[in-house]
């Protein structure tokens, strides 16, 4: 569901929802995606009210999205948090999230957002959740990361560059046996 009509991400809804059919926490499941960019754009075009508005918005939002889940984590703490994605590259922002042609923006998002929940997937169930508990746990990682939410994207980027070598090695050698 799109929680932004009400707050970032409307996780406790969705527990409480759970509840209705379940006798404990541990039994629930939660899957995160995150739609909007893993990236703040540049800024370029500063001279634009419109473009200023959603460029304050791109970095509130950026910063609070992480952040909620992170919180609701805390509150909740025999939830299965099994995965969470956000995109590991930049996406189309500002007034270009108005454009809806197929192939310059929707499919290259799509597929963006494929490779994403491939690399959510080979990285395990609880791998971001885990880095957001390192995270809390250790003071040198959040001098080093003030925000939560720039270690996960750290590691988000990371993961994509480690599978994409991977993809490519495999590409490789699938070439090297059909020849």
């Amino acid at each position: 569901m799109d929680g932004g009509t009400v707050y970032n991400t409307n996780l406790v809804s969705a527990v409480q929802r759970c509840r209705e059919m379940v006798d404990d926490d541990s039994e629930i499941t939660i899957d995160i995606i995150i739609c909007g960019g893993g990236t703040i754009d540049d800024w370029e075009d500063q001279s634009n009210a419109v473009s200023n508005y959603l460029r304050y918005r791109d970095i509130k939002s950026y910063h609070n999205k992480i952040e909620d889940v992170y919180n609701f984590k805390q509150a909740f703490p025999e939830v299965n948090f099994r995965y969470y994605l956000q995109p590991s590259t930049p996406l189309p922002g500002g007034l270009a999230i108005l454009n809806f042609d197929n192939s310059t923006f929707t499919y290259p998002v799509q597929m963006q957002g494929r490779l994403d929940g491939e690399n959510a997937v080979k990285d395990g169930e609880g791998y971001i959740y885990q880095k957001l508990d390192e995270w809390r746990d250790d003071t040198s990682i959040q001098e080093q990361f003030p925000k939560v939410g720039d270690y996960v994207k750290h590691h988000v980027t990371e993961s994509n560059k480690k599978h994409k070598k991977e993809r490519r090695h495999q590409d490789a050698t699938n070439q090297e046996f059909v020849q």
